[in-house]
């Protein structure tokens, strides 16, 4: 397989696990940017700072690897801001930005200080 057919499945596969989470917001009136932002916003701040900070991380599966997982752990939030904060009194809208600014600080800080990822 290539690696761009394995980049275009897993985002597919991010993108069917974010569908319920995005349905249910839906529904409920409380789907904002924010909410669609967690889901592309962590990958994208985990290679920015990984150029950026994180020379040596930068050979291997690094670059490849970890932002998959840090798209996962975004979908998750996704689920946890939607399923769960609701349910313990978070209002849905500060939720969503307090999520995401978790995420992307996060995201940032496991680019800034990463290893490298050989075989």
């Amino acid at each position: 397989m290539s690696a761009g057919l394995i980049a275009l499945l897993l985002i597919g596969l991010s993108l069917l696990l974010s569908a319920p989470a995005f349905v249910v917001a839906r529904r409920s009136a409380s789907l904002f940017a924010t909410d669609f932002a967690l889901v592309a916003a962590p990958p994208f701040a985990f290679l920015l700072a990984l150029v950026a900070f994180n020379e040596p991380a930068q050979t291997g599966w690094a670059p490849i690897g970890y932002p998959f997982a840090v798209l996962l752990a975004g979908v998750l939030m996704l689920q946890a801001r939607v399923f769960i904060a609701p349910r313990l009194g978070f209002a849905p809208r500060s939720a969503s930005t307090f999520v995401l600014f978790i995420a992307v600080v996060a995201a940032s800080l496991f680019g800034a200080f990463t290893p490298p990822w050989y075989e």
